[in-house]
């Protein structure tokens, strides 16, 4: 297995382990935010989110039969709406300490994930 697969799989695994703590048996919309992060997250011509990881985040829920809408935003906006409970999970591009305090905190299980 090659290591951008690899590395596809655990991006997967931690976004869907991370929105699952929120995530309800019963709901299938999730909201997630980010900030626009090329090449891993970009947005085209037409205001569309691409790149990498909104990729792996959109198989993921496509797998998971799950709908999953994702919107770019100022990253202090995103670490807001998050800690605040306005999404489900925030699209990493990196792992950095005021990223995992937010989501230790509004998801104290999602340490575990990372």
């Amino acid at each position: 297995m090659g290591i951008a697969k690899t590395g596809s799989r655990l991006w997967a695994g931690l976004l869907l382990a991370c929105a699952g703590a929120q995530a309800h048996a019963a709901s299938r919309e999730l909201y997630f935010v980010t900030q626009l992060f090329p090449p891993f997250i970009t947005q085209d011509a037409d205001g569309r989110l691409d790149g990498a990881l909104v990729a792996i985040l959109r198989e993921a829920c496509r797998r998971s039969s799950w709908n999953c809408t994702v919107q770019a935003m100022v990253w202090k906006r995103a670490l807001l709406t998050v800690s605040q409970g306005g999404a489900d999970g925030l699209v990493l591009a990196q792992d950095a300490p005021e990223r995992r305090a937010v989501i230790s905190r509004c998801w104290p299980a999602a340490t575990a994930c990372m």
